[in-house]
């Protein structure tokens, strides 16, 4: 190898420097912009969450109700006749299936919506560990370029230390 594909390796190297230099820079960018984004989706799905097990809990009262009005159809006391009692009874018992209908759609839409952001979640995360792989590898690509443009230096320093 001579001085001159020596110096032309330096020459080419320290453009390839610049290249990755800068594709680094651009993973650094990427990895910033996946990071707020997961930084904007996680409080919106503690709140979803927080908001599925509300509505969970308000779907476990309903239905403790609904056990509860079941349980009393055997009173027949507190009504004159069987066919009061029944009408009242089945009367509560339709609203609280429709409060517990109601809130299982309600569960079920939040539930969804947790998914939903779970996913959004997990991909962002997928594309910011992405990310970081490339800019382990641009790193890696660079420290190598840097140590062969250090030995080539090295060795055109002794050749010309030769030729003195």
């Amino acid at each position: 190898m001579s001085i001159d594909d020596i110096r032309q390796a330096e020459t080419d190297g320290s453009g390839r420097r610049e290249e990755l230099a800068a594709q680094l820079e651009e993973v650094e960018r990427r990895i910033s912009e996946v990071e707020g984004e997961v930084e904007a989706i996680d409080p919106d799905l503690r709140v979803a969450t927080g908001e599925e097990r509300r509505v969970q809990g308000r779907l476990d009262t309903a239905q403790a109700k609904l056990d509860a009005l079941y349980a009393k159809q055997g009173r027949a006391d507190r009504f004159t006749t069987v066919e009061e009692r029944n009408t009242f009874l089945q009367g509560e018992v339709e609203s609280t299936r429709a409060a517990v209908e109601a809130s299982q759609a309600d569960l079920d839409a939040k539930r969804e919506q947790g998914e939903r952001r779970e996913r959004s979640l997990r991909e962002t995360v997928a594309r910011k560990e992405q990310a970081e792989g490339e800019l382990r590898a641009s790193r890696g690509g660079i420290e190598a370029r840097k140590g062969r443009v250090d030995a080539l230096k090295v060795e055109i320093n002794a050749k010309q230390e030769q030729r003195k």
